[in-house]
């Protein structure tokens, strides 16, 4: 034998010892037969072969097979009408033109929007359900689960309505006539066309939705009881503003509260603030009565959703329909002015109308508080006029031996006391 052949011979079997099983697995597998039929010993050193054969031997036996008996047929016999799929043949020259490789243009011969259409239509059902098990589509016609996945949720988005088709007899049972669909041939309305309808004939009406079996049904957390006495004290304790033209609030809680959420323990005057809230009075009262008291949050989503236009008093001062008005109309015209300019279509000639229609309501507005500021400063005078002279009125009363000129004082004061009083209130 030659150099070479030598060499030759020894790298195969240098080559079949590497794929080779070695002696320790041979034995290893000796052992397990021979365990399994009964004849080895010492178990124990066989327990972690043993454990994983016999666990592969019921990973095998539970392995489901795909694609299954019961939806190969179905798609082996519809994989032609899939696979038939591809665009037309003027599209096919120019995409062979693009992709001279043969596989890429072999590739894109195909039409995916088509394919898709098919998969839609044929694959999934009307709520977006298989109608075959996803390993065998994805086995049989050679669609990945990542397309197949984002399809179903296309089909379940275009299907929110199911329907359903019945007798007419059964929509009239049931009351639903508002559900039928009509047919698009029909060219006449809905009151024509369902009067020539028969009672045995079958329409289709959309489905309505399965609701939860506890829908209208009071939850364990719901407090109704304490809801309904909760929102008692809310009308007890509150009244119509008397706006006319309001639309957020139409109705005020009593001057002393001025907070609705109850405050913090570390806040300063805590006492005070929880006298002003109204959370925090609810829980006094109900404390007193021996009843269970409500939260912040509680108290707040009432509100949102049975007294939504129910909120604190604002300053006196502050209650005014003109100002208020006023206000809307600024910041309407403000709101437009910021659109047009951010849009791009502001023309320079409509902008200047607007600039000038903001600044005369900005005018009107500065005119009318300064005539509020006039009859508020004509107020406090008023008042302080009136304590002054009730307070000089006292002091003459009081006062045992009054002179001639003091009595004609005291009637003096007396008279113009009450006349100022019937201008205030007028």
């Amino acid at each position: 034998m030659s150099q070479e052949e030598s060499q030759c011979s020894s790298y195969k079997s240098s080559q079949d010892s590497d794929f080779s099983p070695s002696a320790r697995e041979i034995r290893s597998e000796n052992q397990l037969e021979n365990y399994l039929e009964g004849f080895a010993r010492g178990a124990y050193m066989l327990k972690p072969q043993l454990s994983r054969h016999l666990q592969e031997l019921d990973r095998n036996e539970k392995a489901p097979r795909y694609p299954c008996s019961k939806c190969s047929p179905i798609l082996n016999s519809a994989k032609e009408s899939f696979t038939s799929i591809i665009h037309p043949a003027d599209q096919l020259l120019k995409r062979r033109a693009c992709y001279p490789h043969p596989k890429k243009r072999q590739k894109h011969h195909r039409n995916i929007s088509k394919e898709n259409d098919w998969l839609l239509e044929n694959v999934f059902d009307v709520l977006g359900n298989y109608q075959f098990c996803q390993p065998c589509v994805v086995q049989v016609l050679g669609v990945g689960s990542e397309r197949l996945a984002k399809l179903r949720e296309v089909k379940r988005n275009l299907q929110q309505e199911p329907t359903k088709i019945i007798t007419k007899q059964e929509v009239v049972n049931q009351r639903l006539e508002k559900n039928v669909i009509m047919p698009r041939a029909v060219q006449e309305t809905f009151h024509q066309w369902w009067s020539t309808v028969g009672e045995n004939e079958r329409v289709e009406v959309v489905a309505e939705k399965p609701q939860h079996g506890l829908v209208g049904k009071p939850s364990n957390h719901a407090k109704t009881g304490l809801q309904e006495q909760f929102l008692s004290f809310v009308d007890m304790n509150s009244q119509h503003n008397g706006r006319s033209n309001s639309s957020l609030v139409e109705y005020f809680f009593t001057p002393k509260f001025s907070r609705i959420n109850t405050p913090k323990p570390d806040e300063s005057n805590f006492d005070i603030k929880m006298k002003s809230s109204v959370v925090g009075e609810f829980n006094r009262t109900q404390n007193e009565q021996g009843k269970s008291t409500c939260s912040n949050s509680s108290a707040k989503r009432w509100l949102d959703g049975h007294r939504p236009k129910h909120g604190i008093m604002p300053h006196q001062t502050d209650y005014c329909d003109t100002c208020k008005e006023l206000l809307q109309r600024i910041s309407s015209t403000t709101a437009i002015m910021r659109r047009k300019t951010q849009s791009g279509n502001a023309d320079e000639e409509e902008m200047t109308k607007l600039e000038n229609n903001k600044k005369s309501v900005e005018e009107e507005l500065q005119k009318h508080k300064e005539q509020a500021q006039q009859g508020y400063r004509y107020y406090k005078d008023t008042v302080n006029k009136c304590y002054t002279q009730g307070k000089r009125i006292r002091q003459l009363e009081d006062k045992d031996n009054l002179s001639a000129d003091e009595r004609a004082e005291l009637d003096d004061l007396k008279d113009s006391f009450v006349a100022v009083l019937s201008l205030d209130f007028k």
